[in-house]
């Protein structure tokens, strides 16, 4: 058995898919350390892991952006995009790369295995005698190509010359946009190793040993310049991911309903109102039970709730989409590829950081209704969950989208693509 370190980008998003790879490797038999942020320890050593905690700079909470973000109330669009950016992903590197080499000299970590997002494992890639280093997606693929639009512009692909056209045209706007943040992030990883970021955030994926993505490649959209590096493996939430939480007591009263569920994720949940009460709103007091998954926040802040309207703040959702008829969201990449494959159509708000791109993903493949908007008025909500219950084709669509997941077996795939990248690295190393 191997010795594996897991790193995670200390917010939910990040940490929930580390965490289930991690628990599932350690179900092998293999001995899992996770790295991430100080809030983290509890979750983390309650599912029998090994937790080691980040410090300075990289132990950011995101229940507190004032704390990391605290000038973002001067920024908007693609400026306040930037600066998340800088502050959560890049600024944290030379304090994520120390505790990576700490940890990985301490536990003897043969891989090392990060969120896509957390960069602070790239110099570890110059090391003579480093092991593997591995990478999951925790969101859809930000890889340029003429393929495909600029990442989370909210455009879909289009076909033909006119569409390669297109995407050149404003890749290269993108590519300008970006070029002082990825100068930036260049400097920081220079200051550590030689190699930098030669081919800018959205190409880091290029750099790793492997680039495993945690969806189906039927979810992402086709290039023809696609890395050998990455592979698809499919979504986590197929088998139930992390440690199984009690269900709710209310659980028994969903049984032969139409059920809809809505969560606004762990992270942008301070503000309830931005779609979990217009959804509300918009469903209470109809035939469908509305379930509601406020992600950690107190479920008192809701306030009354209708007879059909049944709160909890996590509720597990691979239980929950097997009896789910639809998905209204912001946009969040696990619980999106989860509610897919479980055959569930969605109804999507998208709200910040990769959401749009997700809803635009959601869009192309017609397995939904995207609203375009983070804070649809319930009207918009209402007539959104309608037409994704009556109108057979999304269900279709998401039922085709939940058989090509069935061919995954995401835990199997990681593990051997784990063992596969370490046997490489050793071999090139012994030779």
């Amino acid at each position: 058995m191997a010795r594996y370190l897991l790193c995670a980008t200390p917010a939910g998003g990040h940490v929930t898919p580390i965490l289930a790879v991690a628990s599932a490797l350690g179900d092998r038999g293999h001995e899992v350390t996770v790295l991430t942020g100080s809030r983290f320890r509890s979750f983390v050593e309650s599912c029998g892991i090994a937790f080691r905690e980040l410090t300075g700079a990289a132990d950011i909470d995101d229940r507190d952006p004032d704390s990391f973000l605290p000038d973002r109330h001067h920024y908007k669009g693609l400026r306040l995009a930037q600066y998340q950016l800088r502050r959560m992903f890049i600024d944290p590197i030379p304090a994520q790369y120390r505790d990576v080499a700490a940890a990985v000299d301490d536990v003897g970590a043969e891989a090392v295995v990060v969120d896509a997002m957390f960069l602070g494992a790239l110099p570890i890639l110059e090391s003579p005698v480093r092991g593997a280093v591995v990478a999951l997606g925790v969101s859809p693929l930000s890889l340029p190509s003429s393929d495909v639009p600029p990442y989370n512009s909210g455009l879909v692909p289009m076909r033909g010359s006119a569409g390669r056209l297109r995407n050149k045209v404003l890749n290269g706007v993108i590519e300008r946009a970006f070029d002082g943040l990825d100068r930036h992030a260049d400097h920081v990883l220079r200051a550590i190793t030689d190699r930098g970021l030669p081919g800018g955030l959205f190409g880091a994926a290029r750099m790793y040993d492997r680039y495993l993505q945690l969806g189906p490649a039927e979810f992402e959209y086709s290039r023809h310049d696609l890395p050998p590096n990455v592979r698809f493996v499919g979504p986590l939430g197929m088998d139930g991911s992390v440690k199984s939480y009690e269900l709710p007591r209310w659980w028994p009263e969903l049984e032969g309903r139409r059920v809809v569920h809505v969560t606004q994720g762990t992270a942008a949940n301070f503000d309830l109102g931005t779609l979990i009460r217009p959804t509300i709103d918009a469903l209470g007091d109809t035939d469908l039970a509305v379930v509601v998954a406020t992600g950690g926040a107190p479920i008192h802040d809701l306030g009354p709730l209708p007879t059909n309207v049944f709160a909890a703040e996590f509720i597990p959702h691979a239980e929950l989409f097997r009896h789910t008829d639809a998905f209204v969201t912001n946009g969040g990449y696990g619980a999106v590829t989860t509610a897919l494959a479980h055959g569930v159509p969605i109804v999507v708000a998208p709200g910040g950081e990769d959401k749009r791109e997700v809803a635009a993903h959601i869009r192309h493949f017609g397995v939904g209704v995207d609203l375009r908007r983070a804070r649809p008025t319930p009207r918009r909500i209402a007539a959104a969950v309608r037409q994704v219950l009556e109108n057979p084709r999304y269900r279709t669509a998401a039922g085709s989208m939940a058989v090509a997941c069935r061919k995954y077996r995401p835990h199997d795939l990681i593990e051997s693509e784990l063992e596969a990248a370490t046997a490489e690295v050793r071999s090139r190393k012994s030779s």
